[in-house]
């Protein structure tokens, strides 16, 4: 792809993409790893009443693959996720990608931020994942918390470059959560899309996250106006608008999108259900 292979791109948060590009056939096969937590099985302060809704975006994340005819759907939840799990399964995925095929990784539960030790942030923070340790606890977060440092190293380690990755993340303080600048990425063709930006938060609503329920209502969206094959910042693009649709008004979080190697409008959609699909949020749910 040329200069593309060592370029990274971020786009204005909550700004609509000026290009979209032409529709597609998706090429490939579709390969996934979704891990949810909602804390349930903590210790205080983080379980008991303090649980999270995460298992609704879980689920209807679960249902949407399954619909869009997914390869492989590997499904971590709770206590399976915990680092070295999600690191085996990342490598267990990507010893069975093919090229151009996709891998992506979906993650719903609380995020966070930890100090870098490496330098290699501005404000001194990394991103991350609050994972859970093999006892259920997500303490202590700096053993057991994966960063995006973690993330970068599991990916670009154990996935192709010629496939093309997306990592989705519903969490806070998740914009930067793929570190698309890092020259790790050199090569790769890989793009985020997350909830917020660094220092914000993405909003629960009782029954999933305000980032989830907005992305699979602009699915349906595309899908019940007959688009087949739409881009990455086509979609995109729905999802500020549903979002916008149901934001809530204490609350704001700018959905995040960011790219190495590739642009928005180059990488079609995997995730893409036949006619008649229903999003969550349009069920009354």
């Amino acid at each position: 792809m040329g200069n593309l292979c060592s370029a990274s791109h971020e786009y204005a948060s909550n700004k609509k993409l000026g290009k979209e590009g032409d529709n597609e056939e998706i090429t490939g096969e579709i390969h996934m790893l979704l891990c949810g937590i909602d804390y349930s099985c903590c210790p205080p302060p983080w379980g008991g009443p303090h649980a999270l809704d995460t298992r609704f975006a879980f689920d209807f994340i679960d249902e949407l693959a399954r619909s869009s005819g997914v390869k492989t759907l590997v499904k971590l939840w709770n206590q399976e996720v915990n680092k070295q799990n999600v690191i085996n399964k990342i490598a267990e995925l990507g010893a069975n990608l093919d090229d151009d095929d996709y891998f992506i990784f979906y993650y719903t539960g609380h995020g966070d931020e930890l100090k870098d030790l490496d330098g290699d942030e501005k404000d001194g923070f990394d991103e991350a994942m609050c994972f859970l340790g093999l006892d259920g606890n997500a303490e202590p977060r700096d053993q057991v918390w994966m960063t995006d440092d973690e993330l970068v190293d599991a990916i670009t380690q154990h996935v192709s470059p010629e496939a093309k990755i997306l990592v989705i993340g519903d969490c806070c303080h998740s914009g930067t959560l793929l570190d698309a600048t890092k020259p790790e990425w050199n090569g790769f063709k890989v793009i985020s899309m997350t909830g917020c930006e660094d220092k914000q938060t993405s909003a629960g609503t009782g029954k999933g996250g305000q980032f989830s329920r907005a992305l699979t209502a602009a699915i349906q969206k595309l899908v019940d106006k007959g688009e087949d094959g739409f881009k990455l910042a086509k979609l995109y693009n729905s999802t500020l608008s549903e979002y916008k649709k149901r934001k809530q008004a204490s609350h704001t979080q700018n959905i995040q999108l960011r790219s190495h190697g590739i642009t928005p409008d180059q990488m079609v959609w995997p995730l893409q259900p036949a006619a008649g699909y229903v999003a969550p949020v349009n069920k009354g749910q």
